[in-house]
């Protein structure tokens, strides 16, 4: 049995099935594609965005691009990088500190007062500035380990039975 399309031509029903069996399949290879690339979103979503800027601050500036450049930039962030290290596995250990910043510019403020204003040697500034992260964690409620004292628990993990002693 033979069809007219829109165009005038005959197609048979053979042809039509095949037709529509090749659209299937490149519907099916269309979803596909796209399923792969909605799973590859959000690595894309900051990878393309980073090249992007990238390729711009390239062209702007000559000095972009170079080795000093990189090396300054991965300095100012490893500690960053060390912070967010230590907060994840806060986080999964479920030790929540809000406090982890103020703590951080505290000890790296007092380091700076002592190394630059005051002229004091770098070992005694790294061991003031532990010193001083250790007092600001005690007082905030947490206990160094191996001191013998018991940490109280945070609010959002006890039981919140009558009598419970360990919150």
């Amino acid at each position: 049995m033979r069809h007219a399309t829109a165009r005038g031509h005959l197609v048979t029903a053979t042809q039509r099935s095949e037709q529509q069996a090749a659209r299937g399949a490149d519907a099916r290879r269309l979803t596909s594609w796209l399923r792969r690339l909605r799973q590859r979103q959000s690595t894309l979503s900051t990878l393309i965005p980073l090249v992007l800027l990238w390729i711009a601050l390239t062209i702007a500036s000559p000095h972009f691009l170079t080795f000093d450049n990189a090396v300054n930039v991965l300095l100012n962030a490893a500690p960053l990088a060390l912070i967010a290290g230590g907060m994840t596995l806060a986080l999964i250990a479920a030790e929540i500190d809000p406090s982890v910043g103020s703590v951080v510019a505290l000890v790296g403020s007092l380091a700076a007062l002592l190394s630059v204003n005051f002229g004091v040697p770098w070992p005694l500034v790294l061991l003031g500035a532990l010193a001083a992260g250790g007092r600001s964690a005690r007082s905030t409620g947490g206990s160094p380990p191996g001191s013998g004292c018991r940490r109280p628990r945070p609010p959002w993990r006890c039981s919140g039975s009558p009598g419970h002693r360990a919150c």
